[in-house]
């Protein structure tokens, strides 16, 4: 089954998506360095949780105000991308 998004609507699905998922992979490689790295520090976890909280509010906040329209440089950066490749 495929389904087709165009104009809008497709803009903000693909926003979303991709705002999410590089938002995960941000995380997985902190977690990656919170197991492998910094193992046993305290403060050096609590850091890490710290960044972790950081990088999902930067892309909630990145996401809004790209969905909202008062900064749209994620979008034109995505399209850009998916445009040259």
């Amino acid at each position: 089954m495929r389904i087709r998004l165009s104009g809008a609507v497709g803009g903000v699905v693909l926003v979303v998506i991709t705002g999410v998922i590089l938002a995960s992979i941000v995380d997985g490689i902190l977690s990656f360095i919170e197991k492998y790295v910094v193992k046993e520090d305290e403060s050096g976890k609590k850091f890490i949780s710290l960044l972790k909280k950081i990088n999902w509010g930067f892309f909630i906040l990145f996401i809004i105000l790209d969905l909202t329209g008062i900064f749209p440089l994620f979008r034109t950066i995505l399209f850009v991308l998916f445009a040259y490749f």
